[in-house]
């Protein structure tokens, strides 16, 4: 029996709509280039590891910045990152946060995510998180947090089939 060797393929692009292989997710996608255009709202990721979320944050930031719009990201795994965050008042019409899930759990990142999602709101900015699972499935204690998070409209991203495997690296080849 052989067996099947994978090639390590990292292209050095930048994430961006053109290079994300839809596959299952078109009806994400569009929700997400709807909240950059109307700059405003709380939209959530979530899917497995491998299924583009961080690709989508990357995408979503660099066509708001595209459309003359500041937009930041950050992940809560960032904790160099964290620990130098001094405000929200100038993140942007969109502010992406990745790894929500990463939160659970833990006071100070819990409060500082409920605090970016109040300045969001009130300020009326858009707002796309993403994370590994359901929320009913992450330990968060706030039940602050919880609330705030519910409100966002939720779209699960599907990992490619083997088939959309295939297309997505004939997509990424000719790029």
């Amino acid at each position: 029996m052989s067996r099947q060797m994978t090639l390590s393929v990292g292209l050095s692009d930048h994430a961006c709509f053109n290079n994300y292989f839809t596959g299952d997710n078109a009806e994400a996608i569009q929700a997400i280039k709807n909240l950059i255009d109307e700059r405003s709202g709380q939209l959530a990721l979530f899917g497995p590891a491998g299924s583009g979320k961080t690709h989508l944050l990357y995408a979503a930031q660099k066509m708001s910045m595209a459309a003359a719009q500041r937009a930041t990201y950050f992940s809560i795994s960032d904790e160099h990152m964290l620990r130098q965050f001094g405000g929200f008042d100038d993140l942007g019409e969109l502010v992406c946060v990745d790894n929500i899930e990463l939160a659970a759990g833990n006071n100070p990142l819990e409060r500082l995510l409920f605090n970016l999602i109040e300045q969001t709101s009130q300020a009326g900015r858009a707002l796309l998180t993403a994370c590994g699972r359901p929320l009913a499935e992450c330990a968060f204690l706030m039940a602050d947090l919880v609330s705030r998070l519910q409100r966002a409209t939720s779209y699960r991203l599907h990992p490619l089939t083997d088939n959309q495997k295939a297309s997505a690296m004939r997509l990424r080849a000719r790029q």
